[in-house]
């Protein structure tokens, strides 16, 4: 007997201003900053009515964790000094850049010899165990498109691997504030510049 199976999926789209302490550890600015976001959130159910509350306990989860990428990549709005994470995430990957791309090359040359060898050695096993009945031709041929096969599989992982060792992407660093971010004066936040 078929059932059908139906599931039901609600989707809540959450827009909102979400506030944070700033702090520029350059100029000392200490004030409050405002961001707009925006978050997606979905609930799915079985033969049942999807929980609504559920989609959008996840859009507002999403909405704080947009606004939270967003102000951990802004500037300072004094003096434009990139924040301290973004700047700790900036070096780290500069000093591990060139490990990976050395690394990175290094996989790339053993890839392509282990797909010589593999594709001589495939060749080298049919050459070897044919009987001879049909003529050394067919021996051949059978080779030689094994041992293309053996290489294009073995190019095809090897690139897969040399992509997915590259260094990463790299920290993003906003040259100027977006517009969805504001920050309040420091008196109107009701704090201070630090001395």
């Amino acid at each position: 007997m078929f059932v059908p199976v139906v599931r039901r999926r609600v989707t809540v789209t959450s827009r909102g201003v979400v506030d944070f302490p700033f702090h520029c550890h350059a100029c000392g600015l200490a004030t409050i900053a405002h961001v707009s976001a925006e978050g997606k959130g979905s609930a799915s159910a079985l033969y049942v009515k999807a929980n609504a509350d559920a989609a959008g306990q996840n859009a507002q989860i999403t909405l704080r964790n947009n606004a939270r990428n967003l102000f951990d990549c802004c500037p300072c709005p004094q003096c434009g000094a990139a924040p301290a994470s973004v700047r700790d995430a900036l070096a780290r990957w500069e000093s591990s850049r060139e490990a990976k791309q050395k690394r990175r090359k290094l996989l790339g040359i053993i890839g392509i010899g282990a797909a010589v060898l593999t594709s001589s050695a495939c060749s080298g096993i049919v050459v070897a165990t044919d009987d001879g009945k049909q003529g050394t031709s067919g021996a051949v041929g059978g080779a030689l498109i094994i041992g293309f096969m053996w290489f294009m599989m073995c190019a095809v992982v090897t690139g897969i691997v040399y992509a997915l060792s590259g260094p990463g992407k790299k920290p993003t660093v906003f040259a100027a504030r977006p517009q969805n971010v504001w920050f309040d004066p420091p008196q109107q936040a009701g704090v201070t510049r630090a001395q």
